[in-house]
């Protein structure tokens, strides 16, 4: 399937396989929800905002070994461009594997069934694709627990992203929102991944997760640094509550379990920030734990004049909620140090349940603005042999 992917063109091929559309562009389904779809080996190219989408409850649907490139938006009087992605599971249970992905607004999407009175959140099983050159890589949302996005055994997927500007798009190799609401006990898990960014991308995001997202086993590495200090961008892992960068009317909590990691070259490596002004809500990561091989790892290549973190955790001026991270056994690296290894501003909580060494940074641990530790076990702080350990205060003398 070859199209034109011209938002500003009379004729296109808007969609490419779809199984019905919210604006009726085949029709509307009336016949009830359907299943056991399978889309294998399929090239589809310059197509106008869905490539290949699966849109109405069921279960056992399969897109695997297909090739699709440039699927881009219609352009829009603000000069933006709606959301469109090469592939989209909105609503059915969909295993999504050893796809190419190439050139697109979004990789691969996922939300809640818009096309039903009776919603279905999908479960999801993401893996072996490679996504190269997308502005973001999965933008998931409202996924179903037991939801999994790569695996350790074989399942990796890769995703490079594009490389965007500072502010919209903002690009991001794998987005996780409003997830957990449904399907059992389990979680959604991102899990042996490797993702690359560059410039203001970052690689993971997760915004208003109502179950704890387990992100474990991912290498995540930042390449060709700009000069933004944008929250969100160039972050590792983002953890957030602020609505606004998601275009969304609602927030919440938001929580992940953060193992296993390798976290390389980013300004931030963990950021988790509590902003929002309207409602109080609790974002909170526990990073590294008691047991050592679950260790994350940070390491950092920007001059040693940024002000980069390993781990950060910010409550904002004006928040109702908290932000709190949790921090057990993480190695810090000693020929690539952060500027700051552990940073806890303007009242969030950092609690330490394990020995994590920081090596090499200026400033093992920082707290500014009255953020709060609670120690239950002695960290060894490592700071650099020609900058002698010593507290931290602001223009203002807070400690």
């Amino acid at each position: 399937m070859d199209g034109q992917a011209n938002g500003n063109a009379t004729s296109n091929f808007r969609n490419g396989i779809i199984t019905d559309f919210r604006n009726s562009d085949i029709g509307n389904v009336v016949g009830g929800n359907f299943s056991n779809l399978t889309v294998s080996g399929v090239t589809v190219q310059n197509i106008l905002r869905r490539g290949i989408q699966v849109s109405t409850n069921g279960t056992g649907n399969v897109i695997t070994g297909n090739t699709v490139t440039n699927v881009q938006g219609v352009v829009i009087p603000a000069g933006q461009t709606d959301t469109a992605n090469a592939i989209g599971v909105f609503g059915g249970d969909t295993t999504v594997t050893n796809n190419t992905i190439t050139n697109s607004r979004i990789g691969i999407a996922a939300n809640a069934t818009v096309t039903d009175s009776f919603p279905q959140h999908p479960l999801v099983t993401i893996t072996g694709n490679t996504l190269t050159n997308n502005v973001v890589g999965m933008n998931l949302a409202a996924l179903a627990n037991g939801s999994t996005i790569g695996n350790t055994t074989g399942g990796a997927n890769t995703v490079t992203t594009s490389g965007g500007p500072v502010g919209p798009p903002v690009g991001v190799g794998i987005e996780v929102t409003f997830s957990g609401v449904t399907g059992g006990a389990a979680t959604v898990t991102i899990r042996g991944n490797t993702i690359n960014t560059s410039a203001n991308d970052s690689a993971i995001w997760l915004f208003n997760n109502a179950t704890t997202v387990q992100v474990l086993d991912n290498t995540l590495t930042m390449t060709a640094l700009s000069n933004s200090l944008v929250a969100g961008q160039r972050t590792g892992i983002y953890l957030f509550d602020n609505n606004g960068k998601t275009s969304e009317s609602q927030t919440g909590n938001n929580s992940a379990n953060i193992l296993r990691n390798t976290i390389a070259g980013y300004w931030r490596g963990v950021d988790i920030e509590s902003t929002s002004p309207t409602q109080a809500d609790a974002v909170s990561a526990t990073i590294g734990d008691t047991i050592a091989g679950d260790a994350n790892t940070f390491s950092n290549t920007s001059p040693s004049a940024v002000p980069t973190f390993g781990i950060r955790a910010l409550l904002g001026a004006g928040s109702f909620g908290s932000a709190t991270a949790t921090i057990g056994l993480n190695t810090f690296s000693v020929a690539a140090p952060y500027r700051t290894g552990i940073r806890l501003d303007t009242g969030a909580i950092g609690t330490f349940i394990a020995g994590t060494t920081v090596y090499g940074s200026l400033i093992g641990l920082q707290r500014r603005q009255h953020g709060r530790q609670r120690l239950r076990r002695l960290h060894r702080l490592h700071d650099r042999p020609e900058q002698p350990r010593r507290p931290h205060h602001d223009a203002a003398g807070h400690y």
